[in-house]
Formats: C-alpha cells, structure tokens, sequence
C-alpha cells in the first residue's frame, strides 16, 4: 500500500504541479511517515518522489505556513542522516547513503532552499557532505565533477553504487550550492566547514579544507571569489596569537587559491598583500626566517604531513607557514588587475628594505634577517613576472598581458648593492639580476624600430609614386626593397584596413626574429634623392612655386619644428607684395571715417576690406611708411620756390625717426626662433639623438 501510494503522488505532483502549494504540506507529511520505515524499496521510492517533489516546489510556502516548515527541515534532516549511514551489511550501507546524497542534491538544486530559512536548510545539508569527503581515501586537491550522476537512477538492483559515486554525489552537490550563494550567504555557507574542522580537529593535514576549498573556488560565481580570501584572513585574524594546525591549514588554503590560475576579480591587492606580510613578520617572533628553506613549498603536503604529524599537537608549523605565505605574496602578484599594480607591490616592499637607516633593530629583529624576509617577498613577485599572465573576469574576455615593473621603482633600493653584510647584497642582486634577465633589450628594440619606420616609409612613398605617377621615385623605392630582402609574405606593410585574425594568429617571437635577421643591413632612404625627386614633379608643387624650391625647404624640415612656417608666411609675404604691388596699399583704419551716415554700404564694405587686420599688420606697416615718403615729395614739390632746403631739412629728419619706429615695432612683431627638434622620423636610422 504505500509504494502504491507514493505512486499516486508522483503522479499527482507531475499532473498538477501548478497547483502543488495546495497539497504541498501533506505530501511533506507522507514522505516523513515512509521514512520511518526503514524499508530499503519504500526509502527509495519515497526520495524518488521527494526529488519530483523539489522539482517542482518553488518554497513560497515555507516561512509562512510554520507547521510546514518544520516538517519540511525534519524531512531534510532526515535524508541528510542517510549520507553517513552505517550497517553491519555494507551493501545497504551504500545504497541508503546513495538516496541521501540524491535527495540531498535535489534539496540544493529546488528554489526551497533561498525561500527560507537558508542558514538552517544550510546546518543539514552541508556537514554530510563534508564528512563524506572527509572519509574519502583519495587524495588529490581537486576533485572531479564533470561527469556527475543522475540522481533519478534508483538504487534498487544498481550494481554500479559504490564509495566513489557517493563521493562524486558529494563534490557536485557542493558545486551546486556555491553556485548559488551570493555575497554575504558565502560566509555563512563556509560556516559549517569551519565548524567541522575546529570540533573534529581537522584542519592537519591540510589535505581536506584545501580540497573542499579548491572546489568551492571553482563553484563561486566570478565576482564573489575574492570573499573566499576575505573570510580566510578573517580567520586568522580571530584565531590563537600561538600557531597551531589552524594557521598552517589556513595558509595552505590562502597558497592554493592565491596561485590558482583563476581570477579574484574585486580584490583589494594591497590590504591583502599587507595583511600576509604583517602574519609573515608575526611567525618570525617563535621561528627564525630562513630563505633557504622551504624550496619544495609547491609539492603536496603530503609528503611533510608524516614528518609533522607528531609535532601537529605543538603546533609546530611555522617553517612552512612563513614559506607558503612568501609563495602567497607571488600569488598576489601573478594575476594583473590594474595597470600599475606591480609597481605599487614593489612600492611597497622597498621601502621596508630601510636602505639609508641607521638602525640595527627592526621589528625586535636584526636588520639584516628583517631584510632578507623582504627580498624573498621580492624575488617572489619578481619569479609572477616570468609567468603567462591574463586580464579579464572570464575565460573568452581574458586578454594575455605583458607585466611590467618600472625601473624607477627600483632605484630606492640600489644602496643593498654596497651593503656592508655579504648576505644582503648577494640576495639583492640575485633578486635584481633575476629582474633584469628579463627586460627587453634596448638595442634590439631600436633596431627593430628602425627597420619597422624604413619598410613603413618604403611603402607609403611607393603608393605616392603610383598615385602620381612618379616613376623615378617607384623605381628607386623598389631598388631598396630588392637590396632589403623584400617578402610581401612576411614584411610589414602598410594596409587600410586591420585584419583580426592575422594578429590573433600571429606569433610575435617568430617575427621579431624575422625582422631582427633583416634589420642587420642597413640600407635606408637617401633622403636628398626622394627630396629631389618629389622637388622637380609638377603634380606636388604650389602654382607659385615654379621651380619647387619651397617645396624642397619643406621637405628638408626636420620634424618637430616651426621652420617651414617661416618659410611659408616669408615666401606668402614677397608674393603678395609682387602681385599686389600695382593696387592700393592697405591702410590703417580711422574711427571717423566711418563715422559718416552719408557713406554707402558698397563704400563701408571696401574700407573693411582693406582694413589691418592681425594677419596683414606688418605689410600694411611697410606701405604706410613707403605712402608717407611718396606724400613728402609731392609736399615738397608743389610748395613754393621761396622755401629754402634749410626749411625743408627737418622735415627729412622726422621722416628718418618715424622709420626707425616702424622698423623698431617690426622687429618686436617678429616671430622668435624655434629651435629644431631633435627627434627625426626623416632621418636615418630614426631615433633620438
């Protein structure tokens, strides 16, 4: 009778499930009465049932009908009791924690589960898991969930039920309920995790939080990962001021997400950086700092954890604390999140090297030792530079970077060179030389810079000498390609358009070495040929310049400079003169000449018109005082004969003074000479001097 009844109501549930709030609260009723029974089929069947039921329930009448909630979280508990279950017959102990962990995975994957009280739901589903985990005999840090298992497969005659299946069950319900928590519900839902491993003492070896928290990271949406880190120096914060297994099992935990190729997309690089340094200098008050030590950190515990074992009571640990948290620091820095981040994680180690100091005494520590911890940090954010490294919050966006560390943000602590211990010297420079191994070679940049502005230039003036058919300039453009080795396969040219997926496909490394065999021959543009050949070619030249000499002054310019403006605004101002010598010089404007009403409106416009104006101010100078002589002699020449030439001597003078004013106001109307700039895109080989 009553597998026919969970019968009916799977049917019931699949027919009417719009309407399952109605009968919702006695189907929850049944399904806790069946599992009373201890009846493996009936057991089955009803979480068969209960993971249609989920399925279906949208949880809108949990928290407001109180005598079905508490059935409800009985019913969870319930199941959740199934995941460890033990019998002296083991075939059954694996098929009642297999409907567990399905009836479980179906709890965590129904809307019921945020509709309500989560931190309740949270205290029953959760510690099962963990436990099941817990007594798995595999090892590795990172567990499989790919191929997970449908839990509607019964687990009546399933020959195929057995201790790693459950534990898969396990991980992928795991999976599943961090991907559905968000912002402060991460906190509560490691809640339970740590609450386990302090009252179980679990936290050495490291093994089973780092695997746990491993798969939680992966399961986090993006955005909300770096709150793991949060809430792991949260912990260590409140913990004991004496290390214990906690601190080391902690920092375990902080290494492996740390140096997880996964983004912390929001973290504050700083704050963290400064809170592993503080915990790094603390260890240093029970256990010295030994750089040399620890060179293994990147292997499994598991071959420290027979070593430590006997010594986890005493919480000695703080060997590998202090190495994992200098590996942590390299973490933080491997992964890029703004432009100048590692120049401000180097900002904030040299100066903690106290280069120019006085003192013997840091921290209650040597300055020496005190230095040596902070070039390890160093050497380690140097080794994250060597690293492929990728900006971006998901896989397709991420976009590969090149890390660079200014050389400035060095110089501080160039002084370590001449220190007077041997042992922070040889450390500085070891961490120094390991920096510089890897910045790019500046003579081989130059070189491939200059060969790269030579070919761009060889192409532009090719398509100038086909646009304007000027052949002397094709063929002796081509010439140069021939003595340069020219591949229109593999050199540079110069398109109008970008193509996306030659540079996605191209390999930078083949081609700097492409170009760096090439950039050996230095061949480059004579740059009084091409001058001389665009020179004589009509099509270029201004129709006032007939024999195309401004045009070669403006081509001879070097770049950077005022000096063809010069030549333009002299050459503009003789032409002007020479054409318009004929017409009626530009004068200087009187107020009172426009002052009459009776003037015309034709009449007003050509006065405008040959008006001064800051661009003609100077011509129009120079013919006021030429109008001023030519009026003096026809004065002169119409006055009387009785004027003697004593009389008319002062008259020369004023002319002589108002020119030496004009030509005073002249000069300081001149433009000031602009010195050339020294950087030339013209001539070869194209680099500053």
């Amino acid at each position: 009778h009553n597998l026919v009844t969970l019968h009916i109501i799977k049917a019931l549930i699949q027919t009417c499930h719009r309407d399952l709030n109605i009968f919702s609260k006695y189907i929850v009723k049944i399904l806790n009465q069946l599992l009373d029974t201890r009846d493996l089929e009936i057991t089955d069947l009803t979480c068969e049932t209960f993971i249609i039921f989920c399925n279906y329930d949208d949880g809108s009448t949990l928290g407001v009908d109180s005598e079905l909630t508490t059935d409800y979280e009985t019913l969870l508990k319930k199941f959740a009791g199934f995941c460890n279950y033990t019998n002296e017959d083991s075939a059954l102990s694996l098929k009642m924690r297999y409907i567990g962990h399905r009836a479980v995975q179906a709890a965590v994957t129904s809307s019921a589960l945020s509709a309500s009280d989560f931190k309740t739901q949270l205290g029953f589903i959760f510690p099962p898991l963990i436990v099941t985990l817990a007594s798995s005999q595999t090892t590795p840090h990172k567990l499989e969930t790919s191929g997970s298992i449908d839990i509607r497969h019964s687990a009546i005659d399933n020959n195929k039920v057995n201790d790693q299946v459950n534990e898969l069950l396990a991980a992928h319900t795991i999976s599943l309920l961090f991907g559905k928590v968000t912002g402060p519900l991460i906190r509560i839902s490691l809640t339970p995790l740590f609450g386990y491993l302090n009252e179980k003492g679990k936290w050495w070896p490291p093994h089973l939080a780092v695997k746990i928290m491993n798969l939680v990271l992966d399961s986090l949406q993006p955005q909300y990962r770096y709150l793991l880190v949060s809430e792991l120096l949260n912990q260590l914060e409140t913990t004991d001021n004496i290390l214990n297994d906690k601190h080391a099992s902690i920092i375990s935990v902080l290494d492996m997400i740390l140096n997880a190729d996964v983004p912390l997309v929001g973290i504050s690089v700083l704050e963290v950086l400064n809170s592993l340094f503080t915990f790094l200098m603390k260890t240093t008050q029970t256990h010295s700092f030994n750089p040399y030590e620890g060179c293994n950190i990147q292997q499994d515990s598991a071959a420290t954890t027979a070593n430590n074992n006997e010594k986890s009571n005493t919480g000695s640990h703080t060997n590998l604390i202090q190495h994992k948290l200098v590996h942590s620091v390299g973490g933080l820095a491997s992964q890029i999140y703004y432009e100048n981040q590692l120049n401000d994680i180097i900002g904030y180690f040299v100066p903690k090297l106290r280069v120019n100091t006085s003192l013997e005494y840091v921290d209650d520590m040597l300055i020496y030792d005190y230095r040596l911890i902070v070039l390890s940090c160093l050497d380690q954010v140097v080794l994250a530079t060597k690293k492929p490294v990728v900006l971006g919050n998901d896989s397709e966006s991420r976009i590969p970077i090149s890390p660079n560390i200014s050389l400035d943000a060095w110089a501080p602590a160039l002084g370590l060179l001449h220190d007077d211990n041997a042992r922070t010297r040889m450390m500085f420079s070891k961490c120094l030389n390991r920096f510089l191994q890897h910045l790019p070679s500046k003579i081989r940049d130059d070189s491939l810079r200059q060969y790269a502005i030579e070919s761009s230039l060889i192409t532009w003036f090719i398509m100038v000498a086909r646009f304007y058919h000027i052949d002397s300039l094709l063929d002796y453009m081509s010439s140069l390609q021939e003595k340069r080795n020219y591949s229109a396969a593999d050199d540079l040219l110069l398109t109008e358009t970008v193509n996306e997926s030659e540079l996605q496909t191209e390999d930078p490394e083949s081609f700097s070495m492409h170009i760096e065999s090439k950039s050996n021959n230095n061949i480059w543009i004579d740059r009084s040929t091409v001058v001389e050949m665009l020179s004589k070619d009509g099509n270029l030249r201004d129709e006032t310049d007939t024999h195309g000499l401004e045009l070669e002054a403006k081509l001879f310019t070097e770049w950077g400079s005022n000096a063809h403006l010069i030549v333009r605004n002299d050459q503009s101002v003789r032409s002007r003169l020479s054409h318009e010598s004929v017409e009626p010089k530009p004068r200087l404007s009187s107020p009172w000449e426009l002052s009459n009403i009776e003037v015309s409106v034709i009449n007003d416009k050509k006065d405008r018109k040959n008006s001064i104006r800051v661009a003609n101010l100077k011509e129009a100078l120079v013919g006021q005082v030429v109008t001023a002589d030519v009026d003096d002699v026809d004065t002169d020449s119409t006055q009387s004969n009785s004027i003697s030439a004593h009389s008319r001597q002062p008259t020369a003078l004023s002319m002589l003074k108002t020119k030496t004013e004009v030509n005073a106001l002249l000069t300081e109307l001149s433009l000031s000479h602009v010195e050339p700039s020294t950087i030339s895109l013209l001539n070869p080989p194209y680099k500053s001097t």
